[in-house]
């Protein structure tokens, strides 16, 4: 299913150069043979969505569907590969097992009450818990009112109000998990108080159990009341779920200031799905997974594997 390899990057000492300590760093580089392939559903169309759907149809390693509601009775479609929607009266949301299977991964934007119904919500689960599926809900709470069928998918549960501005501050958890300092940036990287501040963050009452915090908001000063949940993941039955409380992301890739430190807008969205993807039970593409009962494993020593 994939390749994995160690990579040494070194560069020589420099002339009076005084701390050659951070010369060289080991990097994992895993190479996935199978695309990886992505249903979006989005129900509340806006930059957001739209840069996020032309980041991911351009990726060479991502099958992507998106499916955006315009109204009531206008649905656009657009796979991999094209540049044209096709327009539907129906939401062409996954309606069977085998439908969903062919996914690795589902993303919701907003008013997703808009595609889900009680048997659509019972696969999703299903889809997640028993098949190893990834979703992830990318704009903050993805449904206006109540949907209680779907929160035990959600890392949290919500309460009433949204957030004014704020920026993204990694968290230890999050370079635990090798996500920031691999990934991406790590926590005290100079990048993450240059970019773009977010918005419309949903303000949470609860953070789930087995729930990891990976990125806080922080609403202009650094006291534990300034901040908040930002980027949450959650392990359900043998898939994960994923949550990134907040809007605005797409200013990363659009303003001029934001490009200058490299485009971060398509390093974060692209290195959190592969995160994602890798940190279920199933990697991309693949129906089997294969597990050993020890990490470190001396030679002769008798071991477990579970398929």
């Amino acid at each position: 299913p994939y390749r994995s390899t160690l990579m040494t990057l070194k560069v020589e000492a420099q002339p009076d150069e005084w701390r050659v300590s951070n010369n060289q760093a080991d990097v994992r580089i895993r190479i996935l043979d199978d695309k990886a392939r992505v249903f979006i559903a989005e129900g509340a169309p806006y930059w957001d969505s739209k840069f996020l759907a032309q980041l991911l149809r351009q990726q060479n390693h991502m099958d992507v569907t998106s499916v955006h509601r315009l109204s009531a009775t206008r649905w656009f479609r657009i796979d991999s590969g094209e540049s044209k929607p096709h327009e539907s009266g129906v939401d062409v949301f996954p309606d069977t097992r085998e439908e969903l299977m062919s996914y690795d991964l589902i993303i919701f934007g907003k008013n997703s009450e808009h595609f889900l119904t009680s048997e659509r919500i019972a696969l999703l689960r299903s889809f997640v818990s028993d098949q190893g599926g990834a979703v992830l809900f990318s704009r903050s709470k993805p449904y206006t009112g109540v949907m209680p069928e779907l929160a035990p998918l959600e890392p949290v549960s919500w309460k009433t109000g949204i957030t004014g501005e704020f920026k993204l501050r990694p968290s230890a958890d999050g370079q635990a998990a090798g996500l920031f300092g691999q990934a991406l940036p790590a926590p005290d990287s100079s990048v993450w108080n240059t970019l773009p501040p977010l918005k419309d963050a949903h303000r949470i009452d609860v953070v789930k159990p087995f729930t990891r915090v990976l990125a806080s908001g922080e609403l202009g000063n650094s006291s534990t009341q300034g901040k908040f949940p930002l980027l949450l993941v959650r392990r359900y039955g043998q898939g994960v779920t994923g949550l990134v409380n907040a809007d605005g992301l797409w200013k990363w890739d659009f303003f001029p200031e934001a490009r200058e430190l490299g485009n971060m807008y398509q390093e974060f969205w692209i290195q959190m799905i592969l995160w994602m993807l890798s940190y279920s039970e199933f990697l991309p593409g693949q129906d089997f997974s294969l597990h050993v009962s020890a990490s470190t494993i001396e030679p002769g020593t008798p071991v477990a594997l579970r398929m």
